[in-house]
């Protein structure tokens, strides 16, 4: 199965809330503006650098893979060269996302969101436009349907956005520091000029952090997908 957009249209959460007439461009507005709505913006947290155990929290960032990110003009490389980059939403009771260096949380608008996925979609990074960045179609939910599907597969989400904003590159609100974690989170604020906050998860909370592509774990997620959204990943991703 290829992207369809009537097939996102389906199975988006607005479709199966509405009563009035559902296109999709209705579908992709809910969905982007839901999440942004119910995430913690890190611009209204004041002075709060610390979210304690027990608290809920919702936030949306990225990890840089490459092993020199933790300085500021190679972790802006990625924005300055392509259009598009991927990010991730973690919540209390999953931090779940790619392995790399630090989590850099952000301030996203709805319309900077060009796709949604509940685990690795595969982006092409290289990608110019948006019809180019994946073969899997993109699954318009709304916040919480989106973070307890993920919860359900265990994995981390992939939300690919766009990185220009008003031509100038969209830069982060802060550095998540997850529990009583090393100190490098708070270097690597100070280098970017940004505040660090540490963030309690759940004690049960899921932490996946492997590249699920070329883990035997997306063989589940796969099984998961077709079973609920009647999505052939094992097609997709030509996996055997």
């Amino acid at each position: 199965m290829l992207k369809s957009k009537e097939w996102e249209i389906e199975k988006s959460t607005f479709a199966k809330i509405s009563d009035k007439e559902v296109t999709y461009r209705k579908c992709r507005r809910y969905a982007c503006e839901d999440i942004i709505s119910k995430l913690t913006k890190v611009s209204e947290l004041g002075q709060v650098f610390d979210i304690p155990k027990g608290k809920e929290f919702h936030f949306i960032g990225r990890i840089d893979t490459n092993i020199y990110s933790n300085e500021p003009d190679r972790y802006y490389k990625s924005f300055k060269d392509r259009n598009f980059v991927s990010f991730s939403i973690i919540n209390n009771k999953n931090i779940s996302r790619y392995r790399g260096g630090v989590f850099f949380a952000y301030d996203i608008l709805p319309e900077e969101i060009v796709h949604i996925f509940p685990a690795d979609s595969s982006t092409i990074k290289d990608a110019k436009k948006e019809e180019e960045l994946t073969r899997i179609p993109s699954l318009w939910l709304g916040l919480d349907e989106l973070e307890d599907l993920t919860l359900n597969l265990g994995v981390y989400n992939q939300i690919t956005c766009k990185t220009k904003r008003n031509g100038k590159i969209i830069r982060p609100s802060a550095v998540i520091a997850f529990g009583n974690t090393s100190i490098l989170p708070y270097q690597v604020a100070k280098k970017f000029n940004l505040p660090c906050i540490r963030v309690n998860p759940d004690e049960d909370a899921i932490e996946y952090t492997g590249d699920l592509l070329y883990d035997r774990k997306i063989y589940d997620v796969a099984d998961k997908m077709e079973a609920l959204y009647g999505l052939d990943l094992k097609d997709i991703l030509f996996l055997v």
